[in-house]
């Protein structure tokens, strides 16, 4: 992982020149990060390029074990889903990548769901609802100037004025509360003013139809990200190198497809959610796209195990001893998981995985769509 792939090349020669950088703006956010981080080390471009993109993976999986505590309102859940985060290899993996197309919009999205659900969903006091109102607000604004930002915005801006409680609770600001936190969704869009002034192309980015110039590569793509995500073999997709499929996440997939049909909370959310960012991760192209789809997938797991410690506790409501007793075997459990996930990483996956592998699997999928 000490060499950068083409990708990573083609990136670092983009935003070392701001100005370059504004006339192809694939993610904003994330090359704004990294143009600073080089201007701060410009001798340690590897570490400069990179470091962005591992703050916004783990930015983006705290604010999700935020939300998945508010949707499910289970106590293990945000302690579990950080363990198996941390330790996970594809999380660990595409934290050394530095350039992932689609991060940005993933931390934004992640951002405004925990802004929304902090509003709606919690008793935390009403100054800290109106910095999480202005958290989605910043994010919502933000989202505009992403590949299909304009559309985004639009579906965003419907959703939230037809949630009873996000308008009940804007409504019971002031003129200027309102105007405060509320100017970013309609202000930080008029950014893709200046990018359309610094190269009229960049409509064609904005829009998304960049990423429709090729649709024959999508159903491909798409299945080689289904592919990667539940490690079975294959030529064309990030691979965890063991050899083996994910037998644990697909256990779990299943039983949280089980649980949809016994209407149990939130469990078609999560479905739903990973078959979306796997289309969109297909959408990009890019190998390293995947990340969109890992906090659903992590999400799958760790709501499985921690609804199993949940069980136990309902099974022995006033015997502690039999509950500690099995509780400890979870905890083991799910640190066995993280040991495994780590050795997995440093044996196998930054071995298949490595800017050079990462490379092929580039070429082999552009050979494949031409």
């Amino acid at each position: 992982l000490s060499y950068l792939s083409n990708d990573e090349s083609t990136r670092l020669t983009s935003v070392t020149n701001l100005k370059n950088f504004i006339n192809n703006p694939t993610d904003p956010i994330q090359g704004l990060m990294q143009w600073a981080s080089l201007k701060a080390l410009p001798s340690h471009h590897i570490f400069a390029l990179r470091a962005p993109s591992a703050i916004l993976v783990f930015l983006t999986l705290a604010l999700t074990s935020v939300v998945l505590y508010l949707k499910f309102r289970n106590r293990y859940l945000p302690y579990t889903f950080a363990l198996l985060a941390i330790s996970s290899p594809w999380t660990i993996l595409l934290s050394h990548q530095g350039y992932m197309p689609g991060i940005d919009i993933l931390a934004l999205v992640t951002a405004i769901y925990c802004g929304y659900y902090l509003i709606t969903s919690s008793d935390i006091k009403d100054k800290w609802k109106k910095y999480s109102l202005l958290m989605m607000s910043v994010s919502t604004g933000l989202i505009a100037i992403q590949p299909f930002g304009p559309f985004i915005l639009t579906l965003l801006i419907v959703l939230g004025l037809k949630s009873e409680e996000l308008r009940n609770f804007i409504n019971s600001l002031n003129k200027k509360q309102k105007i405060l936190l509320l100017w970013p969704v309609f202000i930080l869009p008029l950014i893709n003013i200046g990018f359309f002034l610094a190269d009229i192309n960049n409509w064609k980015l904005i829009s998304g139809l960049t990423l429709l110039q090729n649709p024959i590569h999508i159903p491909k793509d798409l299945i080689f990200n289904t592919r990667s995500i539940f490690g079975i073999e294959q030529s064309q997709g990030l691979s965890l190198g063991t050899g083996r499929p994910d037998l644990l996440l697909m256990a779990a997939l299943a039983l949280t497809v089980y649980e949809i049909f016994k209407k149990r909370i939130c469990r078609k959310e999560l479905v739903v959610g990973l078959s979306v960012s796997l289309i969109i991760s297909a959408l990009y192209g890019a190998p390293t796209s995947i990340v969109l789809t890992i906090p659903f997938t992590i999400a799958i797991l760790a709501l499985a195990l921690a609804n199993m410690i949940r069980i136990i506790d309902a099974a022995f409501p006033l015997n502690p001893y039999p509950r500690n007793i099995a509780r400890t075997g979870m905890l083991l459990l799910i640190c066995l998981i993280t040991v495994l996930n780590v050795y997995t990483f440093i044996t196998a996956t930054a071995r298949e995985n490595t800017p050079q592998d990462i490379n092929q699997i580039t070429i082999a999928r552009q050979s494949s769509v031409e």
